[in-house]
């Protein structure tokens, strides 16, 4: 059975993966993959220097650590 509700993000009514619909999932896959990579060349990065080189907000970064997806 699919699970379908509102994207925590957009507010779309859609199948849900991680409380996603599937473009904002898409969205967050892409983030992550750039975080990791900043961590990977500067380890030390903190959230602002990592919004700053990414351009992907603080909030999204904050959730990502919060969820345990950047671990």
């Amino acid at each position: 059975m699919k699970n379908y509700g509102s994207c925590m993000y957009c507010g779309k009514i859609d199948h849900l993966t991680n409380e996603l619909c599937e473009d904002c999932f898409t969205e967050e896959m892409d983030n992550v993959k750039k975080i990791k990579e900043i961590l990977a060349k500067h380890p030390n990065s903190n959230a602002m220097e990592i919004a700053q080189k990414t351009n992907i907000s603080i909030d999204r970064i904050t959730r990502l650590i919060k969820r345990g997806t950047l671990i």
